[in-house]
């Protein structure tokens, strides 16, 4: 949005490149249900947590125009050396 906040319909939608800074709130009710400190190791996906956070005004974004590559495996990694 105009003002730095991530929607969750918004017309425009952009990839989000997982640099994040979370506030443990995200991590507790009502976002999330998994007890603190997760002590039975659940697996939790992050989106649900992100949109409903955003629907309440809680996340915001910043939107980078420049050049991207998804570097997320070590393969990916090693490809990426090789064009340069």
């Amino acid at each position: 949005s105009k003002d730095g906040l991530a929607l969750n319909h918004a017309e425009v939608q952009y990839t989000f490149s997982t640099i994040a800074l979370y506030r443990k709130a995200l991590f507790a009710p009502p976002y999330c249900s998994v007890p603190c400190g997760n002590p039975a190791g659940i697996k939790t996906p992050l989106a649900p947590l992100l949109r409903a956070a955003m629907d309440n005004g809680q996340v915001s974004a910043e939107l980078y125009p420049g050049a991207w590559t998804d570097v997320g495996t070590p393969e990916r990694l090693a490809q990426l050396n090789t064009m340069n």
